[in-house]
């Protein structure tokens, strides 16, 4: 769970664009608050019809463990499960994206738990604000991924 969270730890309608968010990133550092350093991060964006779609691989730093993880930027909430590795539980977790310009916005609830990435992009650098609780912990943290 903390690999989905790593690079939200990244909707658009057709009032809003989404950020252009593509690229590879090796490694988000924090440079605000507490949250774990992550590895590398690619992004790719692409439209389906009116909405953009962000794929978002995340590669763990301290193993080959690899997920990614599809956002749909249209405002509604998806339900998704995963397995946690540690304890081989299915959790289930709903996810919305929305972009309003040179945002885009992600949700995640798990458990009555909720916490909102925020990223926007600046040159080759991207900018994610984490807010809330998830998994029981709260998380409140700046990172950069370039």
């Amino acid at each position: 769970m903390k690999h989905i969270l790593g690079f939200l730890v990244f909707v658009s309608s057709a009032a809003f664009a989404c950020p252009n968010l593509s690229g590879y990133y090796s490694s988000c550092k924090t440079v605000e608050g507490s949250f774990p350093d992550s590895g590398a991060h690619s992004v790719i964006q692409s439209m389906n019809g009116d909405v953009t779609v962000f794929n978002i691989t995340s590669m763990n730093a301290n193993s080959i463990d690899r997920t990614t993880d599809t956002y749909i930027a249209d405002g509604k909430w998806y339900t998704q499960e995963v397995v946690d590795v540690n304890t081989g539980a299915v959790l289930t977790y709903s996810t919305q994206a929305t972009c309003n310009g040179e945002f885009l916005t992600i949700v995640t609830k798990l458990a009555g738990d909720e916490l909102v990435v925020g990223l926007s992009k600046a040159g080759s650098q991207v900018t994610q604000k984490i807010s809330g609780i998830m998994m029981g912990e709260q998380m409140d943290a700046v990172q950069v991924c370039e």
